[in-house]
């Protein structure tokens, strides 16, 4: 009989921690700080910051990120491209030289030379594109007010009368 007592008064306690839990009043999820990504924002693999200053990762901006649409835009030359295209190859190679187990100082220092010669180039471009927008968007403005002032100016018969 002791031995049926002390199981319901066990089945009771712990149906009582049970429904006291789930009677707590819930708090909403707080929003997370973001996390810094080694290899991007859509990859799931992540390391502090610590990491990434320590063995110089840098957040990769030629894939995903905000600026999609402005590095792959359809009349981009094929010389661009091409030059995106080894650079992302580059750097491949300069993790494989860095992260050898004896680093390949010279070896990564020439392909980082390279790499960012060829992102120079690159940005260049994309300055100068920049640049040609800001130019065109001026010239769209000016025509327009142009035709504005035109249309609000009185009319020379309207005038005299």
């Amino acid at each position: 009989m002791t031995k049926k007592i002390l199981a319901v008064s066990l089945a009771l306690c712990v149906m009582f921690a049970a429904s006291s839990a789930f009677a707590q009043p819930r708090r909403q999820m707080r929003q997370m700080p973001p996390r810094e990504y080694c290899y991007g924002q859509e990859s799931m693999m992540y390391q502090p910051a610590s990491f990434e200053r320590e063995f110089g990762r840098e957040h990769r901006r030629d894939f995903g990120g905000r600026d999609f649409y402005a590095r792959f835009s359809p009349d981009m030359p094929k010389e661009i491209r091409a030059m995106m295209t080894e650079a992302a190859k580059l750097r491949i190679d300069l993790d494989e030289a860095l992260y050898a187990n004896p680093v390949e100082k010279e070896k990564a220092f020439e392909i980082h030379d390279k790499i960012m010669k060829l992102e120079q180039d690159i940005e260049r471009w994309k300055f100068v594109q920049r640049v040609d927008r800001i130019e065109a968007f001026r010239k769209q403005r000016e025509e327009r007010r142009n035709r504005v002032n035109a249309a609000d100016s009185p009319k020379p018969e309207a005038a005299s009368k």
